[in-house]
């Protein structure tokens, strides 16, 4: 028979232990255990102190591109470990107590969290929201319209963006009072109306403005072909900045056609429009119709036509950006039959 003693944290009198005894019951007897220990079930001793999280990673909103780091502070016995988790699930490799994102993008967006772990316990930290901030993206364009006055006329576009974009609908630079969608309706269309639309798209990240669009309105009268490139006819006339090279282009010139029965009077005719982006630039814009009907001038006559750029910034017309020093162009002023 042998005897094994446990010696208790709570003694009685000062400096003695309370001692249990179990004695064993010798070869081939089970031990004998005390009336109060019997049923007991099996246990391990643990030592050290279970892992308790003090500070707790924290929501973080950037942008896209941006650096972002988690971090979490816990206390508790050494040795400590670390496994981050992005919505649930465990990150691979990131086991450590920061938890650092290089160049986020869209898809890195979620909740974050961490299980703190050691011999005594484990602990998971509260969800960090990472939130990405990107600015707007146009991702449908509006398209020009051709149509005859009186008509009901519809613009739309589209565009992404983290917060969700705003939209507001501008006309010839200017915005349009309650244009705040991502379509625009015009009802009874007329010649007022003729012009650029285009959809700014903003978030607190930046803004996004949309090609632009142009509204034509049929007329009577004689017509000419207002472009400035036509593969059929062989035209191909680019028009540059005053260095020359740089090729004018979107929304900052407008090209409008200016013609008449006689070179010394000539007047507007359809709408300015702008210039078109990219590879393309120095060819105004010509959707959806590039005729043009000179009122003026009856089918068949000759007209004198000629081309007028000048910068947007400066005027809604050639004349009102000449009067505030635009910078301006103009064709030679050609014989055509309409």
């Amino acid at each position: 028979m042998a005897t094994y003693e446990l010696a208790s944290a709570k003694g009685g009198k000062a400096g003695a232990s309370a001692i249990l005894t179990i004695a064993t019951g010798g070869a081939g007897n089970p031990p004998s255990l005390p009336a109060n220990l019997r049923g007991l079930r099996p246990f391990s001793l643990v030592s050290g102190i279970a892992p308790k999280i003090t500070q707790q990673p924290a929501n973080s909103s950037v942008n896209v591109g941006a650096t972002v780091t988690f971090s979490v502070l816990a206390t508790g016995t050494d040795p400590i470990s670390y496994q981050w988790r992005k919505n649930g699930a465990s990150i691979s490799g990131r086991t450590t107590q920061t938890l650092t994102l290089s160049n986020v993008q869209m898809s890195d967006a979620g909740t974050y969290s961490v299980i703190v772990k050691n011999n005594a316990g484990q602990v998971t930290s509260a969800n960090a929201a990472l939130n990405i901030n990107a600015a707007p993206q146009i991702t449908t364009q509006p398209e020009s319209i051709y149509e005859k006055p009186a008509a009901t006329v519809r613009f739309s576009a589209a565009a992404t963006g983290s917060p969700t974009p705003t939209y507001q609908w501008q006309f010839n630079g200017a915005n349009l009072a309650g244009a705040t969608s991502a379509s625009l309706t015009l009802n009874s269309v007329q010649q007022a109306q003729e012009g650029t639309y285009v959809l700014v798209a903003r978030n607190s990240s930046g803004q996004a403005v949309s090609e632009p669009a142009v509204l034509l309105l049929s007329r009577s009268g004689g017509t000419v072909t207002f472009a400035n490139r036509d593969t059929a006819s062989g035209i191909d006339a680019p028009v540059f900045d005053a260095d020359g090279v740089t090729r004018l282009s979107g929304t900052s010139f407008l090209a409008q056609m200016y013609a008449g029965l006689s070179p010394d009077v000539l007047s507007p005719v359809g709408p300015a429009v702008p210039f078109r982006v990219g590879i393309a630039s120095g060819y105004w814009l010509g959707e959806p119709q590039s005729t043009r009907f000179v009122t003026r001038v009856a089918a068949g006559a000759q007209a004198f036509v000629q081309t007028r750029v000048w910068e947007s910034a400066k005027g809604k017309t050639f004349e009102e950006a000449a009067a505030a020093g635009s910078k301006l162009g103009g064709s030679e002023t050609l014989v055509l039959t309409t």
